[in-house]
């Protein structure tokens, strides 16, 4: 994409507004570094500038065969490392006339080393911060003085995970310092031996403090690079991270990633101290014992990265599954997968079956501070149902630039059927400008009306309407934003598992009994983890809440529930009734899709007396 085969790149970084390389010819016999800049980061000028790298004493300085270069910000300044011939450390910045003035050569590193500066605070001086491989295995962290005469190894931060994308050969690549602390973005080999690249969290007072680690690779190699494949360099421009591939004698290759590591959030501490928990007898479901049902395909680039948050629908003698996909660049369409018994996917399609029009009208105005499951624009969340030979897909849509709302599309129930997946145009339901999720459609009329429940606390509120085609356009629902988003926390269920409600899961699913319904909710003594909870409405004034199971029936406990994008998540968005079974599909840790299921007739019975199912173990090939 880039340069010609005869040359060897060096190292790809951003200053200011330009994307710079560096690049030297193979043949050693010509010496010297070149530089050519982009204003995209994608087509570079033709131009070359040259770089001569001069020790203090006014001597050249010549590269290694595989010198591991790398840039740094440190304010104004950009800092370079490479590798010497005597395999030490050289640490370089370059002047305005192309001279690169070697400040420091140290023992201490014999890898690529990217580097941070923390500002001087509570009377300590200001230092640098860098981060350099100890062999395949580890990433150490040193203390460098501003003026590089003093070096201090403080002992390694980060090591190789046994079954994780990261066993070996980690490599620093990218250090910066953003609002939620100090980042470093580095590559790896999995146990496939793929390129891979992960990303972590440093605590900025105390940066040998590790906040957090991304579980899962936030980009894999695809097939067709090869295993000899170096990254060169990582810049952010726009939304995305865009990190720069270069294999053997092919030209370099840049993709992007979505910046996952702006979805972390401290948390906060409370200012009050909550009473104890009202505990009951819990209702469960069983977990299928071959989840998850459904995971990232790394061949396709629109769900390489996550599958989950499924829709479902019972439709035509199988359940039918949309499910929210993203590719590295963390934009999210819809997968179509099927299942004719409920728990074996035995159908689904190499391409997305739902990509979304823009819902908003007005122009993209900068980048929006909202972040779900990663995501950095599409679709999320979606919900189906089918009303009178029509399928309604409800989600909640985002552009990157302006809030998240509730957007609605529609097919016919033959195309649906057939594949065909000619939706409608979307509209947003939801008023513009407020942040809105966790909508559904009610897969029945009540008194010849559709139904919209739009939030649950601190009461049922429901959209009576007479065709929600007719939605969008300026005719919106309006409801509270506290439903979407932050949760709204209830003072009257202090005590409840419940206390933060996050909103609706599935639609309702009609039993004779009441409207079944799952939803999310979280518990301020447990943070940061969702749960599921159930409970029963009304079937003609879906206002009332009839029943309410006391306990959350589902919780992350599995190693697929916390070992994901996203730790400790269950997000239900699709459940059906299949003959005597219960079906609820979930999202788990924003990564993949499982299934629960109970015997129909027992989970209503304990949710009317609320008691405990006797659930049998359930034989998944036997299941009717």
């Amino acid at each position: 994409m880039l340069l010609p085969h005869n040359h060897q790149n060096l190292v790809v970084f951003k200053k200011k507004d330009r994307v710079h390389l560096l690049w030297r010819v193979s043949d050693s016999s010509i010496p010297g570094i070149f530089s050519v800049e982009s204003v995209n980061g994608k087509i570079f000028k033709k131009t070359s500038s040259l770089i001569t790298l001069y020790h203090t004493d006014g001597t050249k300085s010549v590269l290694s065969d595989d010198p591991m270069l790398r840039a740094s910000t440190l304010g104004v300044k950009t800092l370079f490392t490479f590798i010497n011939k005597k395999k030490e450390g050289v640490f370089v910045t370059i002047t305005q006339g192309g001279s690169g003035k070697i400040l420091a050569e140290s023992s201490l590193f014999h890898g690529p080393t990217v580097c941070v500066r923390l500002p001087a605070k509570d009377g300590k001086k200001a230092k640098i911060i860098a981060f350099s491989p100890h062999g395949k295995k580890t990433i150490f962290q040193a203390n460098i003085s501003v003026d590089f005469k003093h070096f201090l190894d403080k002992g390694d931060v980060i090591e190789a995970r046994r079954q994780k994308f990261d066993v070996s050969e980690l490599r620093p690549l990218f250090a910066d310092i953003v609002p939620q602390g100090i980042l470093l973005v580095y590559s790896a080999k999995n146990t496939s031996g793929r390129l891979t690249i992960g990303a972590t969290l440093f605590d900025r007072g105390r940066p040998k403090e590790l906040l957090w680690q991304s579980d899962e690779a936030l980009w894999e190699a695809p097939e067709y690079i090869s295993s000899q494949a170096t990254c060169i360099g990582g810049v952010n421009i726009g939304k995305y991270f865009f990190i720069y591939i270069q294999s053997p004698g092919e030209a370099v290759e840049r993709f992007p990633i979505a910046r996952y590591w702006e979805t972390v959030q401290k948390n906060k501490r409370r200012e009050f101290i909550l009473p104890s928990r009202k505990k009951g007898e819990r209702i469960e479901l069983a977990r299928f014992e071959s989840n998850p049902v459904l995971e990232p395909i790394i061949k396709n680039s629109w769900e390489a990265f996550a599958t989950f948050n499924p829709a479902a629908l019972y439709l035509g003698g199988r359940i039918h599954l949309l499910y929210r996909a993203q590719g590295y660049d963390g934009t999210s369409v819809l997968g179509y997968a099927s299942s004719s018994d409920g728990i074996t996917i035995d159908e689904r399609q190499e391409k997305p079956a739902f990509i979304p029009n823009s819902t908003s009208s007005r122009k993209h105005e900068g980048h929006f501070p909202y972040v779900s499951g990663g995501g950095t624009g599409g679709c999320e969340d979606p919900r189906l149902v089918e009303i009178d030979g029509w399928v309604y897909l409800i989600y909640v849509s985002f552009d990157g630039s302006h809030p998240p709302g509730v957007a609605l599309s529609f097919i016919s129930k033959v195309d649906f059927l057939a594949k065909r997946f000619r939706w409608s145009r979307s509209k947003l339901i939801s008023r513009p400008g407020e942040i809105q999720k966790n909508w559904v459609l009610f897969p029945r009329k009540i008194n010849g009306k559709f139904v919209v429940l739009h939030g649950l606390s601190p009461k049922i509120r429901i959209e009576y309407l007479d065709d929600p085609k007719k939605l969008g356009d300026g005719k919106y629902i309006q409801s509270l934003t506290s439903h979407g988003g932050g949760g709204y926390i209830e003072a009257t269920r202090l005590r409840a598992w419940d206390n933060i409600v996050r909103g609706v899961g599935a639609p309702p699913l009609w039993t004779k009994y009441g409207w079944l319904i799952f939803y999310h909710g979280m518990d301020m003594r447990d943070p940061g983890r969702y749960k599921v909870g159930v409970m029963l409405l009304d079937l003609e004034h879906p206002e009332i809440v009839l029943h309410r199971a006391v306990e959350p029936v589902l919780e992350p406990e599995t190693s697929y529930e916390n070992n994901g994008h996203k730790r400790g998540v269950v997000y239900v968005c699709g459940s059906v009734i299949k003959g005597k079974k219960l079906f609820v599909y979930y999202g788990a840790a924003d990564r993949t899709s499982a299934v629960a299921m109970a015997d129909l007739d027992v989970f209503l019975q304990s949710l009317l007396k609320e008691k405990p199912p006797l659930l049998q173990k359930m034989n998944p090939r036997k299941i009717n």
